[in-house]
């Protein structure tokens, strides 16, 4: 019998007890009746009542609740839409204006591609021969020196950048304005060579292309001096620079035309 009771529904329960509610209200007398029937639509049936008009609310409470948060997410994306297009044309106003600032012809190109194979970075660049790129122009950014050109087909062209050790580059402290040879063996820092130990170096000292050896125009950051120690003769100062130009955030830079490299 128990088994056979908990078969059932709980919708059959209440139908059940509606059924034998409107049996005991065919033997009332109207009073009893009416008297029962407000018992029953106050007590029994109130929260049946209240339940049916909450569920159509509870409802379109849901289907509001689900559309503001379709509305967030969608003004959320066109806020980062937003604020990338703001931090673009940024960045493309930098390089503009770094263009009009200096008197060298520039070609701007796109960065394809970097790889590093082991032993030295390179890119690649969207544009080669065809846009005036030719082997040995130096490669910057308004940041400072990239490297040079070392390969240059018609549509792209090869970046030997400031990490490989064959790139070597003619730099001059700028407040000492001592000479020496930049380049690069290991590790995050270039080495700042040849530096005569008698030099007065200051901490944070930006070092700039000297011009000397023709291939980089003079003027250009190569890097900051983070730390200074003898060489074992004694003789000189080894510089480690921070290259100026932040090399995990290149996506374009400028190629020196060659006719530009004699220019002041």
């Amino acid at each position: 019998m128990t088994r056979w009771l908990s078969s059932f529904k709980p919708e059959t329960y209440v139908f059940l007890i509606l059924v034998l509610f409107g049996l005991i209200l065919l033997f009332l007398n109207t009073t009893y009746k009416e008297i029962t029937t407000r018992w029953l639509s106050g007590t029994v049936f109130l929260p049946y009542y209240t339940a049916l008009d909450i569920l159509p609310k509870y409802r379109r409470l849901a289907l509001e609740n689900e559309q503001l948060q379709q509305q967030v997410i969608r003004l959320s994306v066109e806020n980062e839409q937003a604020r990338s297009a703001l931090a673009e044309n940024q960045r493309l106003k930098q390089l503009l204006d770094f263009k009009a600032e200096h008197s060298y012809h520039f070609i701007s190109a796109r960065i394809l591609r970097q790889f590093y194979n082991g032993r030295s970075l390179s890119l690649v660049l969207d544009k080669g021969r065809t846009a005036g790129i030719a082997i040995n122009q130096a490669v910057v950014t308004p940041a400072g020196l990239i490297g040079r050109i070392i390969s240059a087909e018609p549509s792209t062209a090869i970046v030997q950048t400031l990490y490989d050790p064959n790139c070597r580059v003619g730099a001059r402290l700028q407040h000492s304005r001592a000479i020496g040879i930049a380049l690069w063996e290991s590790g995050p820092f270039l080495r700042l060579k040849n530096i005569p130990i008698d030099t007065d170096i200051q901490p944070q000292e930006l070092a700039i292309t000297s011009g000397m050896g023709g291939i980089f125009p003079a003027g250009f950051p190569v890097g900051r001096v983070v730390n200074v120690q003898r060489e074992h003769t004694g003789l000189f100062f080894e510089v480690q620079l921070a290259p100026a130009a932040d090399f995990s955030r290149l996506d374009h830079v400028f190629v020196t035309r060659v006719d530009s490299l004699n220019s002041p």
